[in-house]
């Protein structure tokens, strides 16, 4: 927070409990919170008499608005009433099945905020393209497992390009950056290969 002089700040506190404080803030082309920083670190609070008057004048305004309030127990002069056939004709109902004329087609495309094409499935909205074709082929997603691009291209969803592995697979890979390049070719061949032993013994 801006320090302002003590002159300003011993006003502030002297202002403080009988003033509004947006009044103050104004005055000293300060934040109102800088004004509420100022008097609660000097333990200076609004004072009885100033609650009691705002108190008064929120009351006031209560009482302004009450004859124009439903009482308990109101009954609209309306209920039970259909609507007349005149009003529903000038207001523009949507017809039963009615589609929004920008309402995006069937297996449309689109590219999430994280960079992955995503597909619209029927009946389901948009998922990810690229778990939606490795399933239409090789069936649901074991638990564990993720699809992954071999590549390393999100953009490129085709199925010779995807890959199932599972999540610690995956973590370890994400793990291996920091290791030499000549190690990491190897880890990379070893999960490639546990991924295809798996994948024949899962036939």
């Amino acid at each position: 927070m801006r320090k302002y002089n003590q002159s300003i700040i011993d006003q502030i506190c002297r202002l403080y409990p009988t003033t509004k404080t947006d009044a103050i803030a104004r005055k000293f082309n300060m934040a109102a919170v800088t004004v509420y920083k100022i008097a609660s670190d000097h333990n200076i609070r609004k004072s009885p008499e100033y609650m009691a008057k705002m108190h008064r004048r929120t009351s006031q305004n209560l009482k302004l608005g009450a004859h124009t309030r439903f009482t308990p127990g109101h009954t609209p002069f309306n209920k039970g009433k259909k609507m007349p056939a005149e009003t529903k004709a000038k207001l523009k109902f949507f017809d039963k099945g009615h589609v929004p004329h920008n309402i995006r087609p069937d297996f449309s495309e689109r590219v999430s905020n994280d960079g992955y094409v995503e597909i619209k499935v029927p009946g389901k909205g948009f998922q990810l393209k690229h778990r939606y074709l490795w399933e239409s082929i090789h069936g649901a997603i074991p638990h564990g497992c993720i699809v992954t691009f071999i590549d390393g291209n999100k953009m490129n969803v085709k199925i010779e390009n995807l890959q199932l592995i599972t999540k610690r697979e995956n973590m370890n890979r994400n793990n291996i950056n920091r290791l030499p390049r000549e190690l990491i070719n190897v880890i990379k061949q070893n999960s490639k290969l546990k991924t295809h032993i798996n994948a024949k013994q899962n036939r």
